[in-house]
């Protein structure tokens, strides 16, 4: 049951994580509605499947180590992922 909780765990996580990915910072840069921004967030996903796959891996070995320190690396994880983001974004909105 543990493997089985954990797989559909991680693959509703991978589905949120598409769909968010590029479209909050989308919606903060840009006036479209909240479907456009997730139809160009789910297809860059797509589009470039590996890169993404490896910064969400990223994302979550940094907020483990941060949690591990005690909450406090969160002060320093948190701004620099939200700044890595902004400009991943960038990129691949620059890219299409």
């Amino acid at each position: 049951m543990l493997g089985t909780g954990s797989a559909i765990g991680a693959v509703i996580a991978f589905i949120f994580y598409a769909i968010t990915v590029i479209s909050l910072p989308m919606l903060v840069d840009q006036k479209v509605d909240f479907v456009t921004a997730i139809v160009t967030s789910v297809k860059t996903c797509r589009q470039n499947a590996f890169t993404l796959i490896v910064w969400a891996g990223a994302i979550a070995i940094l907020l483990f180590l941060a949690l591990a320190l005690g909450f406090v690396g969160l002060l320093v994880v948190l701004p620099v992922l939200s700044h890595a983001t902004w400009h991943l974004y960038r990129r691949a909105i620059l890219a299409e």
